[in-house]
């Protein structure tokens, strides 16, 4: 009973996302998008080679993406840490 209590009581975050396109809607699973930068009232979401641009503002986008996954990493980025490869010290660089 705990259990079922607890995943009620769980917050419910975006597993994917829609997305229009040429008078056709895709899906993105948000576990395979690797970054997300701001453009103004948009945002860029990187997913392996492709991008692709969403109409909603980043701070409203990550509010509803679960933060044990995706951390504001500066003002206008957003990255997903469970696609992070490397990280580069000397650098500042991060690699997905």
């Amino acid at each position: 009973m705990a259990m079922l209590s607890e995943m009620r009581d769980r917050p419910k975050y975006l597993d994917r996302i829609a997305m229009k396109n040429s008078g056709r809607i895709f899906f993105i699973k948000t576990a395979e998008i690797d970054w997300i930068g701001a453009e103004g009232n948009y945002v860029r979401l990187y997913a392996g080679k492709e991008s692709y641009l969403y109409r909603e503002n980043l701070g409203n986008l990550l509010s509803q993406l679960d933060p044990e996954k995706f951390r504001r990493i500066h003002r206008s980025s957003v990255i997903n840490i469970d696609r992070i490869q490397e990280l580069d010290l000397e650098h500042m660089a991060i690699t997905t």
